[in-house]
C-alpha cells in the first residue's frame, strides 16, 4: 500500500512538472507573437513615414514656407498648415499613407523642447522627423515631424 502512494505521488509531481513548463512556453510564445507583430508593423509605417518626410525635405518651396515660419508661432499644428501655405504637406502625406492610417504632421523648432501630439492618445504611434535647417537665403532650423498610427 506504501509503495502504490509513493508511485502515484511520483507521477503527479512528473505531471504536475509537465503542466509547468506547458505554461511556461505559452507565455513566452505569446510575448513573442506580440513583439513580432509590433515589428511588422513598423517596417511598414516607417519607412512611408521617410518617404513623405523625404519629399518634404527637398521640395525647395515647402522649405522656404517651413522656415519662414517665425519662432513665436511654433509649434505649428496642423489644423494652421492651409493658412501657412502649407496644405501641400497635408496632400503629400493622404497620396502615400494607407486609408485605415491617420498620420499628423506637426512643425517645431529645434531648440531643445520636445515635439509631441497636443493630445494622449492610448494607441501605439510611430513618429518620424525631418530637420529643415537653410536655404540659399535663410537659417532658421525647424524640425517637421510625423506620427502615424491605426485608426
Amino acid at each position: 500500500m506504501i509503495k502504490k502512494n509513493m508511485n502515484k505521488r511520483g507521477w503527479i509531481k512528473i505531471v504536475e512538472a509537465f503542466i509547468s513548463i506547458l505554461i511556461v512556453i505559452s507565455v513566452v510564445l505569446i510575448v513573442n507573437n506580440n513583439q513580432t507583430k509590433n515589428e511588422d508593423l513598423s517596417s511598414k509605417i516607417y519607412p512611408i513615414q521617410i518617404l513623405v518626410l523625404r519629399e518634404i525635405e527637398l521640395d525647395n518651396n515647402l522649405r522656404e514656407k517651413i522656415l519662414a515660419i517665425p519662432e513665436d508661432q511654433l509649434p505649428l499644428e496642423q489644423e494652421k498648415f492651409q493658412e501657412k501655405g502649407l496644405g501641400s504637406i497635408l496632400i503629400k502625406i493622404n497620396e502615400r499613407i494607407p486609408s485605415n492610417w491617420m498620420c499628423v504632421p506637426k512643425i517645431c523648432s529645434l531648440d531643445g523642447n520636445i515635439c509631441e501630439l497636443k493630445e494622449y492618445l492610448e494607441r501605439d504611434i510611430y513618429a518620424k522627423s525631418v530637420s529643415i535647417v537653410a536655404d540659399s537665403s535663410t537659417y532658421s532650423p525647424k524640425q517637421v515631424k510625423l506620427f502615424c498610427y491605426i485608426q
